[in-house]
């Protein structure tokens, strides 16, 4: 399945720890947010995808070098910057993956 999460049965659930082996130059609590149970306002259980969909802290200290891990070692091919407009504005400039 493409999807990040899928649906689960109540004995499925479990924790994660959301640790990474990587270490990156710039990013900063960078983890994966695959192993989370999450449910729907239906009441229906899903479990998050492990090596699916990951998060971090601030995005524009990652490194070239970062990127490259990102894309390449990943696999990463989607990145969603969730910040406001002011943090994006000020990053701008030093944020590598900008040019993507």
């Amino acid at each position: 399945t493409n999807l990040a999460i899928e649906e689960i049965e109540d004995e499925e659930i479990n924790e994660t720890t959301g640790e990474f082996p990587i270490e990156f130059e710039g990013l900063t609590n960078w983890r994966d947010l695959g192993g989370w149970t999450i449910k729907s306002a239906e009441g229906q259980l899903f479990h998050v995808r492990k090596n699916y969909l990951f998060r971090s802290a601030t995005p524009a200290t990652g490194t070239t070098q970062d990127i490259r891990i990102l894309l390449e070692h990943i696999g990463v091919k989607t990145f969603v910057d969730l910040r406001a407009e002011n943090e994006y504005l000020e990053n701008e400039k030093t944020c590598p993956y900008r040019t993507l």
